[in-house]
């Protein structure tokens, strides 16, 4: 289960970025590592700030999924850290550059 429902979750905490890609290789496999997403025409695209009440309730057809581009919230466990995350009406704006 995700805090803010299905989606592609990004943060601009880079060391909250790579604690989470550790996270993901120890769970699925693999080789962490952090990529820089772009969001084209940002200022553009719907968004919308979940209170805690909501987080780990969103269903996969909740208006907050259906009706914005992304949702913003504090990153649980981590009280300086922000995070957005793209719902899938918003992916087409999406890049991603990897650098080593």
């Amino acid at each position: 289960m995700q805090q803010l429902g299905l989606g592609f979750y990004v943060t601009d905490d880079y060391p909250t970025a790579v604690v989470f890609a550790r996270v993901a290789a120890r769970r699925l496999g693999g080789v962490p590592f952090v990529v820089n997403i772009y969001g084209h025409n940002f200022a553009q695209l719907t968004g919308q700030e979940v209170a805690p009440a909501w987080w780990w309730r969103i269903a996969d057809d909740s208006p907050l999924i259906t009706d914005f581009d992304y949702l913003t919230a504090q990153v649980v466990g981590y009280p300086d850290s922000r995070q957005i995350k793209f719902n899938p009406r918003a992916y087409h704006t999406l890049a991603a550059e990897i650098s080593r």
